[in-house]
């Protein structure tokens, strides 16, 4: 039974609903020109990695929470402006990888993500964190950097597992 599919760097449009009826572990569809992804592709819920960057979506379902095996999450590059506040029900996710795009905030949900080892918004918008992100209590990794912040909430000092921590280029 397939588990990995790797579509990526196939100038891909749309992706088929048929899609659900596959149980993948790991979908990558990075780097494709899709616009957006069919709703059945959050059906798939024993998937644990899911690649989507390199794609204009400029959204994300709230049906997102439905990935409750979610474990990894790739969606740099994909002119998103806002995250749904149903990533916090998405609370096996460990890596969340978020940079270039156009976030200007990030929702309170955030803090439910309590599973987070490595979280990066680098290179948006965001000028301010929400004082959740100091429930993120496994966190090793932030990167902050390339944003618009000119300070951070103290909750972050809750972050004891804290290791890496990025703010370069912060006005």
């Amino acid at each position: 039974q397939l588990q990995v599919l790797d579509m990526s760097l196939n100038y891909l449009q749309h992706i088929p609903p048929s899609i659900k009826q596959l149980h993948l572990k790991e979908l990558s569809l990075d780097q494709n020109q899709l616009i957006s992804l069919p709703e059945e592709l959050w059906e798939l819920t024993t998937l644990e990695e899911l690649e989507i960057w390199g794609n204009p979506l400029k959204s994300i379902s709230p049906n997102i929470k439905q990935l409750s095996n979610l474990r990894e999450l790739y969606m740099a590059q994909i002119e998103l402006t806002e995250l749904p506040p149903e990533i916090g029900q998405c609370s096996q996710l460990n890596h969340l990888e978020m940079e270039q795009n156009y976030l200007k905030m990030i929702p309170s949900e955030i803090g439910q993500c309590s599973q987070l080892k490595y979280l990066s918004l680098a290179e948006n918008q965001l000028q301010a964190l929400p004082k959740e992100i100091g429930l993120l209590n496994q966190l090793e990794e932030l990167y902050l950097n390339k944003n618009q912040l000119t300070e951070l909430p103290s909750e972050i000092q809750q972050l004891s597992k804290l290791k890496y921590l990025n703010l370069a280029q912060n006005p």
